[in-house]
């Protein structure tokens, strides 16, 4: 008897029927379409729905740097006004002293009277300096809070200065000047006057450094990580085209000339900004309590304490940089890039007043560690260090970016490996 003949079978395993494929480049050929190395779930589910959710962080970031930039304003218009003030309290302290080189009793009257003119027009002055309806230095003023981080944990109080007549005790020109004890007393108040407001000048000016510094940081901050987050996003179509086999059909590389062609230069970032729960920071006001060890060192301020002596304990009251010695990394040894970024917080957390002139080597090798390592835990790890920083938590920033480093030494050992 004949062998069964399976027609079914037969055209399975006939050479001339279609068989199906799993083209390995398949992937490639359709990211110029997109422009995105992940466009969906099935290329990296952790990069994917990590990208859901950065828009909104972004919004969170570039609200608080609009917040800040409110903040700027309102402090530099209460600064134009003080300098209008004190230009004002100047001329009024020469008519005083112009009034007491004179005997004449009418032109005395008279000086009191421009005096008083001034006076009023300092009251007008105090109470127009305002941005927006935020007035730092009327006679009622309001105080400034500026938020630096997405929980309110860190913020920035810039306290009011009554700099109106009443509150910089200037009287009006009393007994029309009539004897000298009454412009002595002028000339005292108006003395104190000046003293108080160039103090008020000075604590307004370094308020504004503060937010102005926190601005510059967000802003670059927010730059970095679009960048950083499109490494990992985008495609890289010069490598994809290399991975192409050389004879495209027409319709493949044209679809590629067109894409480079019109390739837009905005990035739809891919990852998400924060992964953990977000702390609440503890009171930087605290007494901090430290115990060492023997010969064990210290960095309080800018000063290396030993204890030289036995285990004892230490009360810091104020607030001030505290790092003990394993917290300390020499720059000889920052020899990776994450090591680099832990000794430029550091270099931030002991010398606070150049803290601005580390933010620009903070984000260039943020940068570079993002060409080097984009991935998703990367640049959730920087964007944790960063808000630390934009915070002025830079102790907590330090502690962050010692993950960073741990991460970074797994995978340089598994390249080495």
């Amino acid at each position: 008897m004949g062998d069964d003949i399976d027609p079914s079978g037969a055209a399975r395993t006939n050479p001339s029927a279609p068989q199906p494929t799993t083209d390995p480049i398949a992937p490639t050929r359709e990211r110029p379409s997109t422009d995105l190395k992940v466009s969906s779930a099935a290329d990296d589910a952790v990069a994917f729905f990590q990208a859901r959710s950065l828009p909104d962080r972004v919004d969170d970031l570039a609200l608080l740097k609009d917040r800040i930039a409110q903040g700027i304003g309102t402090v530099e218009a209460a600064v134009r006004g003080i300098e209008a003030i004190t230009d004002l309290v100047n001329r009024m302290k020469d008519i005083a002293l112009s009034a007491k080189s004179d005997d004449d009793a009418a032109n005395r009257s008279k000086a009191a009277v421009r005096f008083n003119g001034l006076r009023a027009q300092l009251d007008n002055l105090a109470n127009d300096a305002s941005y927006k309806g935020t007035k730092l230095i009327n006679g009622s003023p309001s105080d400034l809070r500026v938020t630096f981080s997405e929980d309110g944990g860190s913020t920035l109080t810039v306290p009011g200065v009554p700099s109106d007549a009443s509150g910089l005790s200037i009287a009006a020109a009393a007994g029309n000047w009539g004897t000298d004890a009454d412009i002595d007393n002028a000339i005292n108040d108006l003395d104190n006057a000046l003293a108080t407001l160039r103090s008020a000048a000075s604590s307004l000016a370094a308020d504004a450094g503060v937010l102005t510094m926190r601005l510059d940081f967000t802003e670059n901050l927010i730059n970095s990580l679009e960048e950083g987050a499109a490494k990992l996003a985008d495609a890289d179509l010069n490598e994809d085209a290399a991975n192409l086999p050389a004879p495209q059909p027409r319709r493949h590389r044209g679809a590629i000339d067109l894409t480079i062609g019109r390739r837009s230069t905005t990035v739809d970032p891919a990852f998400v900004l924060i992964l953990s729960d977000r702390p609440t920071r503890s009171d930087p006001y605290m007494p901090l309590k430290l115990t060492l060890k023997p010969n064990e060192k210290v960095l309080i301020g800018t000063a290396v304490i030993t204890n030289a002596g036995q285990k004892s304990e230490i009360i810091i009251q104020n607030t001030v940089p505290v790092l003990r010695e394993k917290d300390i990394i020499a720059e000889e040894n920052a020899d990776t890039l994450a090591k680099k970024l832990y000794y430029i917080i550091l270099s931030m957390y002991v010398d606070q007043i150049n803290e601005n002139e580390y933010h620009k080597i903070y984000f260039e090798l943020v940068n570079e560690l993002f060409d080097a390592l984009p991935d998703p835990r990367n640049l959730a790890m920087v964007m944790a260090v960063s808000r630390k920083i934009l915070e002025g938590n830079h102790y907590q920033a330090l502690k962050e970016c010692r993950k960073l480093i741990e991460f970074e030494s797994e995978v340089l050992a598994n390249v080495s490996g």
